[in-house]
């Protein structure tokens, strides 16, 4: 017998109860980059990061908030969260946006955004644009924010190469110089080699930033 497979995505909160949005089938097939629509017992908008003023147009980008029956009554011992409202919406600190046929985007998280003298820039697409410049030669790439007396947080990458001497700072940093805005381009670049010193990962295999913060903190 012949089962057919489909793939699909989705997103929810601990706090949701894994209420969320949902994608499958053809949807998935047309829109891979979405996490799909909101689920029938959820409402999920978009609100302006810097004002929380919600934002109705399309695919304007901001932090997701969603609100359902099934969400949690609140943090144990912490009543008052500010991610909550009074109307049951919950912050999800996750950045994202809304097309025009309510389907999720999911672009960033918002405590991975580096706030560089007022412009919000972030982290993922950053790495996005290291990966692409020396394919074969970088294995894995974090980038993050440290203190800057000036613009408040200057941005930083630390890059693994396969080797020392396979990648220079300066080639990364002209490539980044052709494809982002000037103020995306990360004012220091560490390159270390992988077998020394590949990036520090939690259980579930996300990279650590708050250690690589700690660790480089002193070298700015």
């Amino acid at each position: 017998m012949i089962v057919g497979v489909s793939q699909g995505s989705g997103w929810a909160l601990t706090e949701t109860n894994s209420i969320g949005t949902a994608i499958g089938g053809p949807d998935f097939l047309s829109r891979p980059l979405s996490c799909g629509r909101a689920l029938p017992l959820a409402d999920i908008r978009v609100i302006d990061i810097a004002s929380g003023n919600v934002l109705l147009e399309p695919n304007m980008e901001g932090e997701l908030c969603i609100r359902t029956i099934c969400k949690m009554n609140g943090y144990w011992k912490n009543d008052d969260a500010e991610e909550i409202d009074s109307d049951g919406w919950i912050r999800s600190g996750d950045v994202g946006k809304i097309d025009e046929d309510g389907f999720v985007y999911i672009t960033d998280r918002l405590k991975d955004l580096v706030i560089r003298g007022g412009e919000n820039i972030s982290c993922a697409s950053v790495e996005d644009c290291i990966y692409r410049s020396y394919p074969s030669g970088i294995l894995e790439t974090c980038v993050f924010g440290l203190p800057h007396t000036r613009y408040g947080e200057q941005l930083c990458a630390v890059v693994c190469t396969r080797e020392v001497n396979s990648v220079s700072e300066q080639h990364i940093r002209e490539f980044l110089e052709k494809h982002l805005p000037v103020f995306q381009v990360p004012s220091k670049i560490w390159i270390r080699e992988f077998r020394g010193a590949p990036l520090p990962r939690g259980g579930t295999g996300k990279l650590l930033k708050r250690e690589l913060r700690r660790e480089y903190l002193d070298k700015i």
